[in-house]
C-alpha cells in the first residue's frame, strides 16, 4: 500500500529524501556541535582606541596647529596637534633672564671677594651689575608685551568675527586694533633698546676686565690662598641653581604642550578647532585607531559562559566568510553581565544581557571591529 500511496504521488516522493536529509541536519548539527567544542557565541576583534587630550598645566592652552586629518596614517611618536606656546615662551625668556642676572651677580661678587680694595673696582662692578639688570629688565618687559600682542591679535580675529556677525560693537574693534597697533610699535622699539642696553652691558664689563687685569700697566696680584679659590669656585657653582632648574621645568613642560600619537594606528575623530581652548583633560581633542589587533571579545549568554574556563582554546570564523579563522585562547571573564550587542541581538528591540569573554588571538589582525562566530574547545590537556 505504501508503494502505492508513493507511486500516486510524485510530488510527495520528489520532496520526501530532502525532507528527511533536513530532518537528519537539524538533529545531527547540535549533536556535532556538541562533541565539537564546549560552546560557540558571536565575537567581535576589538579595536584600540587612544582619546588624547592635552595635560593639564598652569596655563591656558589654546590649539595652534592640527596637523593631521581624520583617516590619515600616523607613526608612534609623531606630532598631531600642537597648542599655543605664547605664555611659555614668556616665562622662559624671564627664567633666562633671571638666570644671566643671578650669574653676572655671582661674577660680580667673585670679582669684589678677589679685590675689593679700591673704591673704583666697586664702582665699576656694580655699574656693570646695573647694566646687566636692565638687559635683563628690558628683555624681559619685551617678552611679555610679544605674549601680549600675540594674544590680542587672537582676540582681535575673534572680536572681527563677532563684529562681521553683528554681534559686537564696532567701537570695541576699533579701540583694540589702535591698542594693537601701539603696543606692535613698543615692541618694535624693544629691538633698539635691548641693543643699546646689551651695548652698555658689555662696554661695562670690558672696562671693569681692563681694569682688573692692567691696574696703572700692572697686573693685579695672584689670590692671596687656596682657600679664597676654593671659596670661588663654589660660589660660581652655586649661583643659579634654582633658575636652572625653573628652566628644566619650563623645558620639561614644552611635551605637554604637543599631542603626540600613542602608536601606529590611523586618525579618527579630530573634535576640536584651531583657536580653540583646550583645557579640560576630560575632553578629547583627537582620537587614534589602532589598525591591528590582538585581542578579541566573545559575547556569550549566560547558560554558556558558566562552561567556558581560563585557557580555553577559540576559533574565530568571520561571519561573512571573508578569510580563514582566527585562533585564540580565553584570557579573562567578565565579572558580571553586560548588554549584548545591537548588531549580536536575535531581536535588535529585545534588550539582551551576557557575559564578555576576552581572547588572546594567536597572532595580530587587521580590521579591528569585524564580527566573527566564535568556538571554543578544551586544550587537550583539561588544564584551565
Amino acid at each position: 500500500m505504501r508503494s502505492n500511496f508513493l507511486s500516486g504521488q510524485p510530488r510527495l516522493r520528489h520532496i520526501l529524501p530532502w525532507a528527511l536529509w533536513g530532518l537528519a541536519a537539524i538533529i545531527g548539527l547540535p549533536m556535532a556541535i556538541s562533541q565539537a567544542g564546549i560552546g560557540s557565541s558571536p565575537a567581535i576583534v576589538e579595536p584600540h582606541v587612544a582619546l588624547l587630550s592635552s595635560m593639564r598645566t598652569d596655563h591656558r592652552l589654546h590649539i595652534s596647529k592640527i596637523f593631521v586629518q581624520p583617516g590619515q596614517r600616523v607613526k608612534a611618536g609623531e606630532v598631531l596637534v600642537q597648542m599655543d606656546t605664547t605664555e611659555l615662551d614668556a616665562d622662559l625668556a624671564i627664567a633666562q633672564a633671571k638666570l644671566a642676572y643671578v650669574e653676572i651677580l655671582a661674577g660680580w661678587k667673585q670679582i669684589t671677594m678677589l679685590d675689593d680694595r679700591t673704591r673704583t673696582s666697586h664702582e665699576l662692578a656694580t655699574t656693570a651689575e646695573r647694566a646687566a639688570i636692565d638687559v635683563a629688565r628690558i628683555i624681559a618687559e619685551a617678552e611679555r608685551d610679544r605674549s601680549e600682542l600675540a594674544q590680542l591679535e587672537t582676540n582681535l580675529d575673534l572680536e572681527q568675527k563677532l563684529v562681521s556677525d553683528q554681534l559686537a560693537s564696532a567701537d570695541r574693534l576699533k579701540a583694540m586694533k589702535l591698542q594693537k597697533a601701539a603696543l606692535a610699535k613698543k615692541v618694535q622699539e624693544y629691538r633698539a633698546a635691548v641693543n643699546q642696553a646689551r651695548k652698555s652691558a658689555s662696554g661695562s664689563t670690558k672696562r671693569l676686565g681692563e681694569w682688573r687685569q692692567d691696574k696703572n700697566g700692572a697686573k693685579d696680584p695672584e689670590p692671596a690662598s687656596t682657600t679664597t679659590q676654593t671659596l670661588q669656585s663654589d660660589l660660581r657653582a652655586a649661583a643659579g641653581t634654582l633658575q636652572r632648574q625653573e628652566l628644566a621645568r619650563l623645558d620639561r613642560l614644552r611635551a605637554y604642550y604637543q599631542i603626540r600619537a600613542p602608536f601606529d594606528g590611523r586618525v579618527g575623530d579630530i573634535l576640536a578647532h584651531v583657536g580653540e581652548l583646550s583645557a579640560d583633560p576630560a575632553s578629547p581633542v583627537v582620537t587614534v585607531v589602532q589598525e591591528q589587533s590582538q585581542t578579541a571579545i566573545a559575547y556569550l549568554r549566560q547558560d554558556g559562559a558558566r562552561k567556558i574556563h581560563l585557557g580555553d582554546l577559540v576559533k574565530l570564523v568571520p561571519r561573512d566568510l571573508s578569510g580563514p579563522p582566527l585562533k585564540g585562547r580565553v584570557t579573562a571573564l567578565a565579572p558580571s553581565m553586560t548588554e549584548m550587542p545591537v548588531r549580536f541581538r536575535r531581536m535588535p528591540n529585545l534588550v539582551e544581557f551576557g557575559r564578555n569573554v576576552y581572547v588572546a588571538l594567536d597572532a595580530p589582525v587587521d580590521l579591528p571591529g569585524q564580527a566573527y562566530d566564535a568556538v571554543f574547545n578544551r586544550p587537550s590537556g583539561g588544564g584551565k
